[in-house]
């Protein structure tokens, strides 16, 4: 940050002892304030390179009612159907990029998001659950992944990767996907699938449902204290 901004960090004891480098609260809000700039660089490098398609392909007109510039998403939606017909998982993961990319940069108060999320909804629950995810600011890759979801009713899928999720309080909906992946509901009555591959599954407190297919892998289910709850809601099959 001292390079950032040309000037060197000076922090003050309590005691009045000047100290070159930061200690206690000053080094946290330093780290957050890198951490917002690397961010906002990483989003706008995203923007002209990996995504660059995306936003190519958007429309700009006048819009009458509000008087004011707006960004017609249509054009990315056939471009976003051909890349998930190719290779639905990494098109999965360009989409929930892009969305996230939106809010980084502040575009989304130029666009007509409702028209397109109505259209994304149309494209299955796996395209909806990216949107909800780039909604709260999780991306999930292909690679090895570690998710805490909040208090709320949180729905997060790890994809490719051997992912480790957690959902904290709220009703939560996990999904796995390919990979070994952790599944852990914590609080509230939680829905988890672990998808391919051979998962651990942890519903935690509440009533929990565990969804299987039959080509998944081989799924362990911890359920400590809550064992007699196994043969009740907290079990499922998965046509």
């Amino acid at each position: 940050m001292e390079a950032l901004l040309g000037e060197s960090y000076e922090g003050v004891w309590c005691w009045g002892t000047k100290d070159p480098n930061p200690h206690g609260p000053a080094a946290a809000v330093l780290l957050a304030a890198f951490d917002k700039f690397a961010n906002g660089i990483t989003a706008q490098l995203m923007q002209q390179t990996w995504l660059n398609e995306f936003y190519d392909v958007i429309r700009y007109d006048w819009d009458e009612t509000t008087h004011s510039v707006k960004g017609d998403l249509g054009g990315v939606l056939p471009l976003l159907a051909a890349k998930l017909e190719e290779n639905r998982a990494a098109g999965k993961a360009q989409l929930g990029e892009f969305l996230k990319n939106l809010s980084q940069t502040n575009k989304l108060n130029e666009l007509d998001t409702q028209a397109f999320e109505d259209v994304l909804g149309d494209m299955g629950d796996d395209i909806v659950t990216v949107a909800d995810m780039a909604r709260s600011g999780l991306v999930a890759t292909r690679g090895n992944d570690n998710f805490i979801g909040g208090e709320c009713n949180d729905v997060i899928a790890g994809w490719d990767g051997n992912d480790e999720i957690e959902g904290n309080g709220g009703n939560d909906g996990l999904q796995g996907e390919a990979g070994n992946d952790r599944l852990y509901g914590q609080g509230g009555d939680d829905t988890l699938e672990g998808g391919a591959g051979n998962d651990l599954l942890d519903g935690g407190a509440g009533n929990d449902t565990y969804l299987f297919g039959r080509s998944d892998g081989t799924d362990a289910i911890s359920i400590c204290a809550w064992i007699a709850s196994v043969a009740g809601s907290r079990s499922a099959e998965k046509n």
